[in-house]
Parts: C-alpha cells; sequence; structure tokens
C-alpha cells in the first residue's frame, strides 16, 4: 500500500517536471487545433483529446471514491492517524494535479497521460479497498 502511495507520488511529480520544465511556447496555429499531435517531445494533449475526457472521466470516479474514504476517516477518527492522513493528502495532490491538467491540457504535453490513468486507477482501487476497510471501523489509538 505505501509503495502504491510513494509511485503515485512520484507520478505527480513527473507529470509536474513536465509541465514547468517542457520550455514550449503555447501554439495558435492549426495544428494545435487537433485532437492530440505527435511532437518531438512527445504528444501534445487539448481539450478534445480523448485521452483528457478519459482522464476527466477517471478523475470524476476518483474523486468519489476520495470522498466516500475521506468522509469515513473523519466520522471514524482517522482523521487522527498520521499515514492516513498522508494517504489522503497524496491522494487529494494527484486529484489537483488531474484537474489541473483538465483544466489546461497543455500542462500534460509530453508526459505519458495512459500510465497517469492507469495510476489512477490502481489508486481507485487502493482507496475503495484497503483504505476504506480500514477506515470503516471506528479508530484505536
Amino acid at each position: 500500500m505505501k509503495k502504491t502511495i510513494v509511485l503515485i507520488l512520484a507520478l505527480v511529480m513527473a507529470v509536474s517536471m513536465f509541465a514547468g520544465c517542457s520550455g514550449e511556447a503555447a501554439s495558435t496555429d492549426a495544428a494545435s487545433s487537433e485532437a492530440s499531435t505527435e511532437s518531438g517531445f512527445g504528444t501534445t494533449y487539448t481539450k478534445e483529446s480523448p485521452e483528457i475526457i478519459e482522464l476527466e472521466n477517471k478523475n470524476i470516479e476518483l474523486v468519489a471514491t476520495y470522498n466516500e474514504v475521506a468522509n469515513l476517516a473523519v466520522t471514524n477518527g482517522w482523521d487522527a492517524d498520521e499515514t492516513t492522513l498522508t494517504e489522503l493528502n497524496a491522494a487529494k495532490a494527484i486529484i489537483d494535479t488531474f484537474n489541473e491538467i483538465i483544466i489546461d491540457p497543455s500542462a500534460a504535453d509530453g508526459s505519458n497521460l495512459p500510465d497517469m490513468i492507469l495510476a489512477g486507477d490502481e489508486l481507485i482501487i487502493e482507496l475503495s479497498t484497503n483504505i476504506k476497510d480500514r477506515v470503516s471501523v471506528a479508530f484505536a489509538e
């Protein structure tokens, strides 16, 4: 479980690096209006790109799962557990990254969006199984 969270955090950091360090200026020509195009640095995404649409749908599912688990954690006193808070904060950071990419798809230019979507799937599974099972009972210090 901790390895999954660390992997996901590493993914978020890598995406942030690509988004902040791509060095490419935004293009306004006709080619940039296509759904997604291949460039020398990787894929360029737009709001119409199938990967962005899939990421948005995945993020909707992730947010719903996160909210359910976070509410259970607070209700059952797990907000006093440092490990649970770290896991939930990591999930929230991924949601924030996905939201940033959905709002500005160029933030994902050059990154491997299919791998990010796969990581979102893995996070949903982790939240809805292991973490949810743990926070569904009262926290015992």
